[in-house]
């Protein structure tokens, strides 16, 4: 038996590179990081260290950060990093005397995400998820403007809503089962800088030719618990705005919001795919539109409803409108108004078997 050996050679580096890196401690700007000496006795100069750029060459390009630690010390402690950001880390060995090893081999690490200052928007130009946005392990949240849209309740799709070529997200319900939430997760954004803060978005769905509607709900996290914003549950194959108020939600003026979409219990609920572009928490604004319009009777030539009170409303103006009747340009079926506090409203007089909407 031949074999054949070519460019050998052996190291005759007396000082050899730390080994076994370990990571620990991660957060949005720190790290602590470990190793094991190479060497039969510990380096008697101690550990060099530095943190690179992803990809850069600790030998030639500059070091974001770089330290030293004593001989016996086998930790460094990195701060003041940048979140949501790849690095390199290397550590070498001083043999003292200018005795010093190779880089160690690196160990290439992310920070976590920070907490996003407000304000704060997501246009979704990016056709994969935003950074540090998270859905479910289902992944059915889409980003890509290409998305397979259904038409058959309602022939329009929807295009980017912001306007410059880019996408939105989307959850095709076709894909969902009775009852399974499909959760996108926003950041946590600081809202101290606000006096009112609210959470606004626009969003695409068709509500013909099934009932009742899908949901999309908005959910905030108090650090134990997910606590319900808002639901969406009406639309008009176009692209609607909704805002929320969001000071009952913060916790230390840090709010955490997720969006929820839920299928309807019977239909055909794969007609109503869901779409939201431009989301964004700013302040609010001076009067906000009612949220959380809920059904809650109805009969043959009668209706009711109730809503979500606003604090700031001196009281609540009404219209039942044909369906699919403009409420700023037709004339309403019905109109009236509620003082302040009466968040309800009873329509009677309708014709039976018959589509309504009421603004």
């Amino acid at each position: 038996m031949i074999f054949f050996i070519d460019d050998f050679s052996i190291d005759s580096n007396s000082c050899l590179a730390p080994y076994n890196l370990t990571m620990s401690n991660l957060t949005a700007t720190d790290v602590d990081f470990n190793w094991v000496d190479g060497n039969s006795t510990p380096a008697p100069n101690g550990y060099n260290w530095v943190v690179m750029a992803d990809g850069d060459d600790p030998n030639i390009g500059t070091p974001i950060q770089n330290g030293a630690v004593v001989a016996g010390v086998n930790t460094a402690n990195i701060t003041g990093l940048l979140p949501n950001t790849d690095y390199d880390f290397y550590v070498q060995s001083d043999c003292g005397g200018g005795d010093i090893s190779d880089w160690s081999v690196k160990m290439d690490f992310l920070t976590q995400c920070g907490i996003e200052i407000a304000p704060y928007t997501e246009n979704f130009t990016d056709p994969n998820i935003p950074d540090c946005w998270e859905q479910d392990s289902a992944g059915d949240w889409d980003f890509q403007e290409g998305f397979s849209w259904n038409t058959t309740g309602c022939s329009a799709t929807p295009d980017d809503h912001t306007g410059n070529s880019g996408s939105f997200a989307a959850v095709d319900m076709t894909d969902t089962s009775n009852g399974t939430s499909v959760i996108l997760e926003m950041p946590l954004v600081d809202i101290s800088s606000l006096t009112k803060p609210a959470l606004y978005f626009y969003m695409f769905m068709c509500t013909q030719g099934y009932s009742p509607a899908n949901e999309l709900y908005i959910d905030a996290y108090d650090g134990t618990t997910w606590n319900q914003v808002g639901v969406v549950n009406t639309g008009s194959a176009s692209w609607e705005e909704h805002v929320f108020l969001l000071a009952p939600y913060a916790v230390n003026d840090i709010v955490q919001l997720r969006f929820r979409s839920e299928e309807g219990p019977t239909g055909n609920t794969f007609y109503g795919d869901i779409a939201i572009d431009d989301v964004t928490i700013d302040e609010g604004p001076a009067c906000t539109t009612p949220t959380n319009i809920m059904n809650n009777g109805i009969s043959s030539t009668s209706v009711a409803y109730t809503w979500d009170p606003v604090p700031s409303a001196i009281g609540y103006d009404w219209v039942v409108m044909a369906d699919g009747d403009d409420p700023l340009t037709d004339t309403p079926v019905a109109s009236g108004s509620t003082t302040a506090a009466n968040n309800r409203v009873v329509v009677s007089g309708l014709n039976s078997s018959t589509d309504y909407d009421l603004c």
